[in-house]
Order: C-alpha cells, then structure tokens, then sequence
C-alpha cells in the first residue's frame, strides 16, 4: 500500500480552488482508497520553533528531519472528521522503550515507524528500516480501533523525510504519482525541481526500506512484553540532529 494523501472524493477539483493545506474550501474529502496514512491534528512536531501540533504547520515551517536537519515543508494536507477510508492504531505513552512515544499516539495504521537494533541487522543487514502502525499491534500497549480521532493531517517534503512526532521518528508523506497528480501545479513543478529523481513505479526514494511482512512477526514476536526494546529491536530516539 502506498503513503497516505488527503485528497478530494471524486478528484475531480481544479487545483486553483485549493487552499494553502492543499484541499478545497467547503468540500467533503476523503483519502484516496489506495493511500492510507497521517498523524492526528494534536500531534507533536519538532520544529524551529519547538514542538508544534501538526495541524498547525503551513508549508514554508522549517520541520526537524533525521536525515538533513531543518527543512522546510512543502505542502500539508488533512482527511476530514470520521474519514471511512483510515481507523486508527492507539500506541500507549511509553510502550516504544525509553519513555516513548511521549504521549498516547492515534495515528493511521500505515503510518511508518523506524526501528533499528540487533536483530534487524541480523536479518535484513540493515542499521534501520520501517514498519507500519498497522504491524506494531503485535507489541502489548499497541492496539488498533474501529474509529478515526478525527481529521488526520500529512506533511510532504522536497524528499521523503524522517521527522520526530512526540519524541519518536516517523515518516513524512512519499511522494507518488497518485499523489503528485493531486497536488496544485506549482507545488508538482517545485518538487520535481528540488526533490530526488522518481523511481520507475513514479514513487520518491524511501527514507528507510520497509521491513518485509513475512519478517515482521519474526522482528516482533514478543507481544506479551510492553516495551519494544525488550525484544532486541529498538525504535530510534535519538533526540535532535540539528
């Protein structure tokens, strides 16, 4: 499944009605069937000028990345209130290791998480790598509902960045050629100036591989235990790179 995006229902709204989140004043919207994913309203980002509900953010803010320090946003975007098309994945305060997330966390069940740690490495040879809201449920404290907490938001960057969200690293939106085509003219003509050249299925590099479903039970067989670390696989939480 690809990254999420916030789209209008019928795709069919000129560009030049859309308001500076990208969606079209007085329309109900809903996600695109094929894209799910994003961050409540209320959530946590470090930026510039410290943390910011993600709601809040305006292309133009400058939004800490783990990759390339401060960058400024491109474009956001929200689902509407009770969007069908996403639940949502409850992660408990703390049950990421080390006092993580920092707050309970609602998000998308695509929503992506980096995690790193021996185990990874062992088995797929890599320092970090992604996997979804969706999959941590095997962890105790994470748990998936049959509701949305209401309008979730996405960020999109130049390149698909690593941003912190309430103390942990997640993933910005990747751009798609679904998603392009549905983004203002000028903002699809600044990200094909500025960002990275697109793969053959259209999409934007990946900050971090995703780790294969058939491995993700192995990665996180320990569901009874309450904090991802315990089970030789550690989410980064790495505080700053400024």
């Amino acid at each position: 499944m690809e990254r999420s995006g916030i789209f209008p229902v019928d795709g069919a709204v000129p560009v030049d009605v859309m308001d500076e989140t990208g969606l079209p004043p007085g329309r109900v919207r809903t996600c695109s069937p094929e894209i799910a994913g994003g961050l409540p309203c209320c959530a946590r980002i470090k930026t510039l000028q410290g943390e910011r509900r993600a709601g809040d953010l305006r292309p133009g803010d400058r939004v800490l990345t783990r990759d390339n320090g401060y960058q400024s946003l491109r474009w956001s975007g929200r689902t509407p209130d009770g969007s069908p098309a996403v639940a949502a994945i409850r992660i408990r305060k703390g049950v990421l290791g080390h006092g993580l997330p920092e707050r309970v966390m609602l998000v998308a069940p695509e929503q992506r998480f980096v995690i790193g740690g021996a185990r990874l490495r062992h088995l797929l040879g890599l320092a970090e790598a992604t996997v979804t809201a969706a999959q941590l449920t095997r962890l105790k404290g994470v748990t998936a509902l049959h509701h949305s907490p209401g309008t979730y938001v996405q960020i999109l960057f130049d390149r698909h960045e690593v941003v912190m969200v309430e103390g942990v690293w997640t993933d910005s939106l990747r751009l798609t050629s679904a998603v392009l085509a549905r983004l203002p003219r000028a903002t699809q003509d600044a990200l094909l100036a500025a960002g990275p050249a697109l793969t053959k299925d259209g999409s934007a590099p990946p900050a971090r591989p995703p780790v294969p479903s058939d491995l993700v039970q192995t990665l996180l067989r320990t569901r009874d235990r309450p904090e991802l670390a315990r089970s030789g696989l550690s989410l980064q939480v790495t505080r700053d790179r400024t």
